[in-house]
């Protein structure tokens, strides 16, 4: 640590580091919280080997996702074979019988899979599935029950049928377990499941640590110095309740929730045209929306609805001048989030290509369900045929009718109000009465030029050569122009205007700077409110095909709107009519499949929405693949918890803050992240039961808005455009914007304030995300994101460690302690409260002191002329740098990088 060295470049451009003093200090293992970060779950094959496999239950699903299209689903079967059923397996081809029940080595079927020939193309069998298939031959072939006739009378078997997730959701009582110790109902769910594995929970986590943890989880920041405080010095029995109740009635909730819906919707400033990246400038409206939504608490059933058929809520024509409309129509952006190159590239299969994206938002956000997988044949896992996913499509055709499109920026719904308007056209007169006088003047200070230029010509010619230079140019005689050949700088009034600068510089950049002015004034216009939504129109409402191989250009059957028919079964009234009464706007389907998925009885719609927020707490979600709930993706891990908290949630009224009150103060939040000796165990490496609270890294956004929080530069305004963000001279996207000359890179213009707002309001072009954000794992929305990676990679380390946003706010975070605080001791303190919550220890304070005397004694002998020089001005100067190294160093720590 002594030999670490820190200098400053000439140019002052504060922390260069040579060697990573962060570094040393993170091995010293002196500032990094004594935890392991938690796996990734890993996916592992839904086919085990029980006693007796039979088809349906463990082959079925294998052939079905790699052999029905070659071999069952076209018309004309390769070699002659069907797998569909285990009887024509047995029967075999052309090349005779595929199995020989009982010697699965002589069997022809595994002689194709086992050397990998096999499917010949895509994916090959993993080794779990080709013993799957080597077991059951080897068993005998043998079947869950007597087959049907034909294959097509078999689609789907009563395994895929029954499975959980696609049965009503249960209200299960919950479990009496001594353990729980009354922390209510899931406490009791979690503390059950830990029994019956031979664990426990973990002890309950210091204040410190629960403060940190629920301000991130629900602010996505760490607390401010004033929240500590309070809450250290709130010794009630209630303090974390009333914690929670202040955190979820800030708007900085809305701003960290909203940021998780927007993943799930796709949300992007592009159409995501690689090489043609089309800006969204209005895409904002529907972030906003969202944002305002979570913090009014807006039930999840109607935040759902007016997502999905916000127009339609709309009696009659959308009034511009009522914000409620507004809002509404803005609530579907979330239809027009996914990428669309139309702007650009518009062909049927682009066309097409934008609405299965679009699908896929949908199925994946709310249904939890791959249902695109169907669109050019039944799903491969999941008991979804094609027919199912052109009937869900049908639901949402009149807004995307691909044979009378629009692209996109014929899309925009102009909602601005008439008070908007009438301010813009007082401010634009404004502008044009300023810009008429500029040019008044202008004329007139050029009128003295040509008389000034006239003048100097003799008298005899002067009269002659005035009318020439007024003359219009096609009027001139030969004359005339010879004339003005021989005065070349004498000229009409209009070109002496436009060539000014080379009768008069001084007066032409004083003409610029006032025009300057116009432009300024200009800009205080308030924006029109331009939305990305939908809408329908009578005449363009298409009839809806199922596509052979999902080509649009091979419509087959004609189909109606309609649900999955595996999400039919448990319910009743689930049609959705094709066209509302004759007086209606629109067909009203969108808003009667709204109200469908949101009456209570889907299967799915509450279990995936509890599920995404019980992952954004916990780190993984009581379903780990929270956009797939069908049988490719993870069994639940508490499956009864699950259904409670979707019962409770829909029986309260779709209520999401009541929801994480629930889940924050439970005792399972509440746990510590550490590794407990007396309760760890090898029966659950991954802690998928919870005996403990799960350690995990903080997501890009949060990272970014907490370094400017502690170094108090966070700007925590709300709504409005996004800031802009642009691409640098080094090819880097940072926060400003790009400047050119004469079509060339003249540097970046500042954002001002601006750019120290939260990270949500940054804009998010597909192609040009913000460097530090994609550095720590800022997804990309292809088309959206249900569960974020986490990844540690050198960039990172890197980042950390020369980064001049970063180097910069560990400079303003030591003047800001250094304004604050008088000695060494409590500088210390107010930074480690500013960063890890808590206060530093003995050992660590005199660790710090130590640092920052080692530091600024290295910074005092610096040679840097300019940095003696202020240096001798300023003897403080040394010690100032030396606690900006300090900042830097916690700033880039494991301990500040992780959430305990």
């Amino acid at each position: 640590m002594k030999n670490a060295q820190i200098f400053v470049s000439p140019n002052r451009s504060f922390l260069k580091c040579v060697r990573c003093v962060l570094f040393a200090v993170i091995s010293a293992g002196l500032f990094v919280a004594c935890f392991a970060q938690q796996p990734s779950p890993t996916k592992t094959l839904k086919t085990n080997q029980p006693d007796t496999i039979t088809f349906e239950k463990h082959v079925r699903p294998i052939l079905k996702a790699h052999c029905f299209q070659c071999h069952g689903e076209d018309a004309e079967l390769a070699g002659g074979l069907d797998v569909r059923l285990a009887r024509l397996i047995t029967a075999g081809g052309e090349s005779g019988p595929a199995v020989t029940v009982g010697e699965f080595e002589k069997s022809l079927l595994w002689s194709r899979i086992s050397t990998d020939e096999m499917p010949p193309k895509g994916k090959k069998l993993s080794n779990l599935e080709k013993q799957a298939i080597a077991d059951w031959i080897q068993q005998g072939a043998k079947t869950a029950r007597a087959e049907p006739e034909r294959p097509e009378e078999a689609r789907f078997t009563e395994e895929e049928l029954s499975y959980w997730a696609f049965q009503s959701v249960q209200a299960f009582v919950p479990p009496e377990s001594p353990s729980s110790n009354d922390g209510g109902a899931i406490d009791a769910f979690v503390a059950s499941k830990l029994a019956k594995n031979g664990l426990a929970f973990s002890p309950a986590a210091d204040r410190s640590t629960l403060i940190r943890r629920l301000t991130l989880d629900l602010h996505g920041l760490p607390p401010t110095v004033e929240q500590m405080d309070q809450f250290l010095q709130d010794s009630g029995p209630d303090a974390t309740e009333r914690l929670v109740d202040r955190l979820l009635a800030s708007p900085q909730y809305g701003v960290r929730w909203g940021r998780h819906w927007l993943d799930v919707a796709g949300y992007a400033e592009s159409d995501g045209n690689i090489g043609k990246d089309q800006a969204r400038p209005n895409a904002w409206h529907y972030r906003d929306y969202v944002i305002r939504a979570l913090n009014t608490d807006l039930p999840y059933d109607q935040f759902l609805t007016e997502q999905l058929a916000g127009d339609e809520l709309i009696e009659g024509i959308p009034d511009r001048n009522n914000p409620k409309h507004a809002d509404l129509l803005a609530a579907t952006g979330l239809l027009r989030m996914s990428p669309d190159i139309t702007q650009t590239d518009d062909t049927l299969m682009d066309r097409n290509q934008a609405v299965a994206d679009a699908l896929s938002v949908v199925s994946t956000a709310v249904l939890g369900l791959t249902v695109g997988c169907a669109q050019c044949h039944d799903h491969r896992y999941d008991p979804i045929t094609i027919e199912d996913y052109y009937r869900f499509r049908a639901v949402f055709d009149p807004v995307f009718p691909i044979h009378k499109w629009k692209k996109p920026n014929q899309r925009l719904i102009d909602m601005t109000d008439d008070a908007t308007r009438e301010r813009s056209a007082a401010i634009e007169s404004q502008a044009v009465a300023v810009q008429e006088d500029i040019n008044t003047r202008r004329r007139a200070h050029c009128q003295t030029i040509q008389d000034r230029e006239i003048a100097l010509a003799p008298e005899a010619v002067r009269e002659s050569l005035r009318t020439a230079a007024n003359a219009k140019p096609a009027e001139l005689t030969d004359e005339q122009k010879k004339l003005l050949d021989q005065y070349p700088k004498v000229r009409s009034i209009a070109w002496i205007v436009g060539q000014l600068v080379e009768y008069d510089m001084p007066a032409h950049r004083a003409f610029e700077a006032e025009e300057k002015k116009v432009a300024e004034i200009r800009k205080t216009k308030p924006l029109n409110r331009m939305l990305m939504a939908v809408e329908e129109s009578r005449d363009a409402v298409p009839a809806s095909h199922v596509f052979f191989r999902g080509s649009p250009e091979s419509p087959t059957t004609v189909v109606t709107p309609g649900e999955l028919t595996v999400l039919v079964s448990a319910r009743s009234d689930t049609a959705i009519p094709s066209q509302m009464e004759t007086s209606s706007r629109t067909t009203g389907r969108r808003l009667a499949y709204a109200r469908q998925l949101t009456d209570g009885t889907h299967p799915l719609v509450a279990r995936v929405a509890v599920n995404r927020i019980w992952m954004h707490h916990f780190g993984r979600g009581i379903v780990a693949t929270p956009g797939d709930f069908g049988l490719f993706g993870e069994a639940p891990s508490h499956p009864e918890l699950l259904d409670w908290l979707a019962s409770e949630f829909v029986q309260h009224g779709w209520s999401m803050k009541r929801l994480h009150r629930q889940i924050v103060l439970s005792r399972t939040y509440q746990q510590t992240a550490a590794r407990m000796p007396n309760v760890d165990s090898g029966n659950d490496p991954d802690n998928r039961y919870l005996s403990r609270m799960n350690l995990r890294r903080l997501e890009a956004e949060s990272i970014r808005d907490s370094i400017l929080l502690a170094s108090g530069q966070l700007n925590s305004a709300l709504d409005g455009p996004s800031v802009p963000v642009a691409e640098d001279g080094e090819g880097k996207a940072v926060v400003g914007t790009r400047l050119l000359r004469d079509g060339l890179f003249a540097g970046i213009e500042s954002a001002g304030g601006q750019a120290f707002r939260r990270s949500v309001y940054l804009s998010s072009p597909r192609a040009l995300p913000l460097n530090m954000l994609q550095t720590f794992d800022l997804p990309a929305m292809t088309p959206n994101c249900q569960r974020r990676d986490s990844s540690t990679a050198a960039p990172q380390s890197l980042w950390f460690l020369n980064d001049e946003s970063l180097v910069a706010s560990s400079q303003k975070m030591a003047e800001l302690l250094w304004s604050e605080e008088n000695d060494a001791t409590a500088q210390i303190q107010a930074a480690f409260v500013r960063t890890f919550a808590c206060r530093a220890t003995a050992d660590e304070v005199a660790f710090c002191i130590e640092f920052l005397t080692t530091q600024a004694e290295v910074f005092r002998k610096d040679a840097n002329a300019a940095w003696q020089e202020e240096l001798g001005k300023r003897p403080e100067a040394a010690n100032l740098r030396s606690l900006a190294s300090l900042c830097q160093m916690l700033l880039s720590s494991n301990r500040f990088l992780f959430q305990q």
